[in-house]
């Protein structure tokens, strides 16, 4: 009887090592943000439940004075999700300097970010990308974004006209990365219906694929058109790419052409139990 208690124990001693990280993993995100005040992401980190030596607080090299801030925690059997809010407050955003501000295309980039464990150590840990761009207008935008919905894989928002214009295309960054994973929709009048959650896929309407959208498109001062758009899952690991994307409009005003962003594409993750085991086994297999 002893033997089979002590092998049992053994066994769940084994299975618990086994369990565990060996030590806090950032998921890999893709983030892409403004420099104006108010922008808002999160970073993720996965931790071991009940370890001693846990990421208490972050920051992020170059952003200093970002509030950066535990919000959020997922529980599962033997590890916790983290989400740390990051908020550039006007301070912060005017501590992120262009060579050129009016290129769009050249983001500062940032990989790293410094984390601070609960045992005092201070380490620069891999987070992916953060991609910071400069506001290309702060007042008098020609395009703005209204009537926000968001869930953590799927959302829309309404684009209304500021000014006569039209909208030559919409694009995004790392679109080979992607793959088939984000789906982008255009609405307009009777293609704009209530899109409800909670409704069967096959009931909701949704509007045209961006790629079969026919640009440039017109719209008069006070129109608007709905952009919709839905992260697939793909592969059992696809929860550990994080991503917030600023979904680029072509606008052409009469007078000149811009490259606009007035709206916020979003993947949050909200793995399984499972998905979170078989991730952990894979990362102490293959460190």
């Amino acid at each position: 009887m002893a033997v089979a208690v002590a092998a049992c124990w053994f066994f769940n001693v084994a299975y618990y090592r086994e369990s565990q990280l060996e030590k806090p993993i950032f998921l890999d995100h893709y983030i892409e943000a403004e420099s104006g005040s108010g922008a808002i992401f999160y970073l993720y980190v996965l931790e071991n439940r009940g370890a001693e030596n846990r990421v208490e607080r972050i920051r992020i090299p170059g952003l200093e004075e970002a509030r950066a801030s535990l919000s959020w925690r997922d529980t599962y059997r033997y590890q916790e999700l983290a989400r740390f809010e990051v908020f550039l407050d006007q301070e912060a955003a005017s501590e992120i300097y262009f060579e050129n501000w009016e290129n769009a295309e050249e983001p500062i980039v940032i990989e790293q970010v410094e984390a601070m464990y609960t045992d005092g150590s201070v380490l620069n840990e891999n987070i992916g990308q953060i991609r910071l761009y400069p506001r290309l207008y702060s007042t008098d935008k020609p395009l703005s974004a209204q009537h926000t919905t968001m869930q953590s894989q799927s959302g829309q928002s309404t684009v209304v006209a500021r000014e006569d214009l039209k909208i030559a295309g919409v694009d995004y960054d790392d679109a080979s990365r992607l793959g088939n994973r984000l789906e982008l929709y255009w609405g307009q009048g009777s293609e704009v219906g209530e899109w409800d959650f909670e409704r069967p896929e096959d009931e909701r309407i949704i509007g045209k694929p961006i790629n079969e959208v026919e640009f440039p498109i017109g719209l008069k001062l006070g129109e608007d058109a709905t952009v919709r758009y839905r992260f697939q899952d793909v592969t059992a690991h696809d929860w550990t790419k994080v991503y917030r994307l600023l979904p680029r409009f072509q606008v052409e005003t009469k007078q000149e052409t811009i490259e606009a962003r007035p709206m916020v594409v979003q993947y949050d993750p909200y793995p399984s139990e499972d998905e979170v085991r078989q991730f952990v086994e894979e990362r102490r297999d293959h460190p």
